[in-house]
């Protein structure tokens, strides 16, 4: 981590198997899997600011939407978790 923030590699994978086993309360699914991951990865930048901004760049970022993207969703409940918005 720096000043300026911290860059992290977010790496890919793929569930061999994957069981839903039950609905949460949250809405959230617990889940049975066998995975395995990748050397394809992700680059994540966070960086200090005065409001929560979340940007998708690259080859394949056409017709994402970072509201409703994981990404996104993750980025909103940390701010949440904190404190921030």
């Amino acid at each position: 981590m720096t000043s300026h923030g911290v860059r992290l590699r977010a790496h890919a994978k793929i569930n061999l198997a994957l069981e839903v086993v039950r609905r949460r309360k949250d809405g959230y699914h617990e889940i049975a899997t066998v995975m395995t991951t990748l050397s394809l990865a992700d680059r994540v930048v966070l960086r200090p600011a005065s409001e929560l901004s979340v940007t998708i760049s690259g080859e394949f970022r056409r017709g994402i939407d970072p509201t409703d993207d994981l990404a996104g969703r993750a980025a909103r409940a940390i701010a949440d978790a904190a404190g921030r918005r």
